[in-house]
């Protein structure tokens, strides 16, 4: 089986880029964020399930899920944040290691933001850990740009979220992303050397 690759990082650190850079060598990408989108999807389970919970207000006018209304709801309300996640992980967890199975290529990258938080559910899958690691400054200043989120949510969402030190106590590779995209992209490249290596010979990295 590929060497599985997980990449994970606060809100604002540079994920979704260095995924794109390891996706630009041509490395396969599996994106959790991307699969929870499709989970929720009108007529899916999880769908019907959320909004009869919910209610119709949490529906877009063409009728897909509203995630920014979402979003802001759970980051208030902590039990049903958990509920959602109760619902949406295993669901993802299965689709991950589906799309695993499907990979022909020495290893591919498995980004998933929380994975500090459900480490122990994903571990015995995981071979290597990357995490992207920036200043709370810089992942506040892309978020607001990104998202164009209020300054008070993304701070409440970054401390929601597991600490620089629980991620860092998972990772195997740290990549700093404070500087420019140029250095990030290098790092990125210097790594895939690497882990292409890793992939063929299955050899874990020192």
């Amino acid at each position: 089986m590929t060497y599985v690759v997980a990449l994970t990082g606060g809100i604002g650190s540079g994920k979704s880029t260095a995924a794109q850079f390891f996706a630009d060598f041509g490395v396969p990408i599996i994106d959790a964020d991307l699969i929870a989108r499709e989970v929720v999807k009108p007529q899916t389970p999880a769908f019907e399930q959320i909004l009869a919970k919910w209610g119709a207000s949490i529906r877009l006018p063409n009728g897909e899920l509203n995630r920014s209304l979402l979003r802001e709801h759970i980051f208030t309300h902590p039990a049903d944040k958990i509920w959602l996640e109760n619902l949406l992980h295993p669901l993802i967890q299965i689709e991950i290691k589906d799309a695993i199975q499907k990979v022909q290529y020495p290893y591919c990258i498995v980004v998933i933001p929380l994975l500090a938080e459900h480490y122990a559910d994903y571990q015995a899958i995981i071979d290597h850990v990357i995490v992207i690691d920036a200043k709370p400054s810089q992942q506040h200043m892309r978020t607001i740009e990104r998202d164009q989120a209020s300054s008070e949510l993304i701070e409440k969402m970054i401390a929601e979220q597991a600490s620089p030190a629980q991620r860092l106590k998972i990772a195997q590779t740290v990549l700093t992303n404070d500087d420019t995209l140029s250095q990030l992209k290098k790092k990125v490249s210097d790594l895939h050397t690497v882990l292409l290596k890793t992939g063929i010979s299955k050899t874990p990295i020192a």
